[in-house]
């Protein structure tokens, strides 16, 4: 109920709902594993120069100057997102496997144009 009044949920407003409760959730997440680690004694930022790669949710974290054209990269549960993939590649020309045997995934990266240096195993 927002307002007094009740939400029908379809693809709009959930689509909505998710991007606004994404975000703040994901950062506290990151704040609670935080919490934990300071407890545990745990140092995270151990000084490695790093470099983001993909979009969003895919955005992992890469040291640098670590890859080049002749390292491979396994990625697995890539689902439909690929940003992370796609970035190495351009970044590096490195060779990527992928890997997810979901049907769902399958069907969407095969209607992909995906360069050659991405390799999907099902």
């Amino acid at each position: 109920m927002v307002n007094g009044e009740w939400l029908m949920v379809n693809d709009m407003n959930w689509k909505r709902m998710r991007r606004f409760f994404r975000q703040p959730l994901a950062g506290l997440k990151q704040a609670w594993r935080m919490r934990q680690c300071r407890r545990a004694g745990i140092v995270v930022d151990c000084g490695i120069p790093c470099e983001a790669h993909g979009e969003g949710i895919g955005t992992w974290v890469v040291a640098s100057g670590k890859l080049d054209a002749k390292s491979v990269v396994y990625s697995v549960g890539v689902g439909r997102e690929l940003s992370l993939d796609l970035s190495l590649v351009n970044r590096y020309g490195c060779e990527v496997h992928c890997f997810d045997p979901t049907p769902l995934s399958a069907a969407w990266i095969r209607g992909q144009k995906l360069p050659p240096q991405i390799v999907f195993h099902e």
